[in-house]
Formats: C-alpha cells, sequence, structure tokens
C-alpha cells in the first residue's frame, strides 16, 4: 500500500472513533461493527486467454482438416466413378451377349420368322382399317392371342429343355 492509502485509511478509522465516542457508549453495539479496508482499484489490465500464436494454430489446423475432408470426398467420386464405369462395361458386354445370342436364335429359324412378321404387319394393317371402337376390340383379342401363343412357346421350350437334359 502506498503511503497516501494508509493516511486515507488512519483518517477514515479515526473518524469513526471520533463518531462512536461522541455517541453515547450505551448506544454504540460493538457486535454490528463492520471494518472494510480499501480495496486496491488501480486499473487491471485483461488479457485474451489464447495468444495470436495459437489463434493462427487452431485456424491452420482448421484449414488443414477442410482440405483433408475435401481431398477425402474427392478420393470417394474417384473411386465411385471407377467403379461405376466397371459395372457398367460389365452390364454392356452381359447385354450384347444376351443381343448375339437372341440374333443368332432367330437367325436359326430362317424364313419362318420372314413370314411370323408379314403375318403380324398384316393383321395390325387390317385391324388400323376398322373405326377407333371395332379397333379397340379386335386389338384386346390379338393381344390374347398373343400371349396364349408366347404361352404355347414357354411350355415346348421347358419340354424342349426336360428332353434333353433325359436324353
Amino acid at each position: 500500500m502506498s503511503s497516501e492509502e494508509n493516511d486515507a485509511q488512519k483518517k477514515i478509522a479515526y473518524e469513526k472513533e471520533e463518531e462512536t465516542i461522541s455517541r453515547n457508549s450505551k448506544d454504540v453495539d460493538d457486535s454490528n461493527i463492520i471494518v472494510v479496508s480499501p480495496s486496491d482499484t488501480g486499473p487491471t489490465v485483461y488479457e485474451d486467454d489464447q495468444s495470436t500464436a495459437e489463434v493462427e494454430s487452431i485456424s491452420t489446423k482448421a484449414k488443414e482438416a477442410g482440405l483433408s475432408l475435401r481431398q477425402l470426398i474427392l478420393a470417394f467420386g474417384r473411386k465411385a466413378k471407377t467403379a461405376t464405369e466397371v459395372t457398367s462395361k460389365e452390364i454392356k458386354s452381359k447385354t450384347i451377349d444376351v443381343a448375339t445370342s437372341d440374333v443368332n436364335d432367330i437367325q436359326t429359324l430362317g424364313a419362318n420368322v420372314d413370314s411370323i412378321i408379314a403375318a403380324f404387319e398384316d393383321t395390325m394393317d387390317e385391324i388400323h382399317k376398322e373405326d377407333y371402337d371395332e379397333q379397340e376390340k379386335l386389338l384386346a383379342g390379338y393381344k390374347k392371342y398373343i400371349e396364349s401363343q408366347v404361352k404355347v412357346i414357354d411350355t415346348r421350350l421347358k419340354l424342349a429343355k426336360r428332353l434333353k437334359r433325359g436324353a
């Protein structure tokens, strides 16, 4: 404490003492007296908890984490793209194989396919000549006929496969 503060404390204590003495001693209750010492009221400087170096370090780490996350996402994207390309190539090759086998199967039928196609086109042309109400009835009937023919074909195909195994 400085000497000025000590002098101020003594003066306050002296004034209190005079006040107490000037009163009647019976009126004063010593249990209620509180002595308060003056506090240090000098300027207080508050410093940030983190220094600028720590803030820059955290900022740098955040940027690095962001870049790392970006690289991870790009890597996943490249991997997904590669997987998609591989899968699409597999699907394409399987589709081409199926289409090639279908073409070969149709070619083995030869001239019969031409007559089947011609019969279908002729039937569709004849149905097209009718009015729309009649076309609706004829197309529904023709569709049922073709579906029944598909069932016959499926049944004969199954029979041929069973006989082939047993032969």
